[in-house]
């Protein structure tokens, strides 16, 4: 099922899954989930890279993350309401303390700095306000055991009005 409020500016789901985004340099972001969902991977592909970030536990917090955005996304919530949720919230969601799920955050981001080369923008993979996070502005994919589960690509201008980018589940 395919939802895109503005088709013409969107890529298409081969693309994203090629990790290719044309006319864009965002990378995408490709979770493999085992089907227990005990073990995700994360790999993150743009145009000229492919840095893999191996298999760690705060990648399924950013996984949970991605999937509250794309749930909104399928309900056409504007791209600035998507996603968000309380980190009490979702450190109960995950069974975890909150001070443990921030040092998973922590632990994320510095990986990621860690991963990327040299010069190369700082991915904001998480956004945060006060009290709340969520998965950030970029594209991913979701590969469950074998099977494809999901794409997302949330378009560079999430403030228009009825901008929910491109969705398939």
């Amino acid at each position: 099922m395919a939802n895109s409020t503005n088709s013409s500016t969107q890529p298409k789901i081969g693309a994203i899954r090629a990790g290719l985004l044309p006319g864009s340099f965002r990378p995408c972001l490709h979770f493999h989930v085992s089907l227990d969902e005990e073990h995700v991977c994360l790999k993150i592909h743009d145009t000229r890279h492919v840095l893999d970030l191996g298999e760690r536990s705060h990648h399924y917090a950013l996984l949970i993350l991605a999937r509250m955005r794309l749930v909104d996304a399928q309900r056409q919530l504007d791209g600035h309401l998507q996603g968000w949720v309380d980190l009490d919230r979702l450190a109960k969601m995950l069974g975890l303390e909150p001070a443990h799920l921030n040092i998973q955050i922590f632990r994320m981001r510095k990986q990621l700095a860690e991963a990327q080369p040299a010069g190369a923008p700082v991915l904001e993979v998480i956004e945060r306000r006060r009290g709340s996070l969520r998965f950030g502005d970029l594209p991913f994919h979701i590969t469950r055991g074998s099977k494809f589960e999901a794409d997302f690509d949330p378009p560079y201008l999430e403030s228009q009005p009825g901008m929910a980018g491109s969705v398939t589940a």
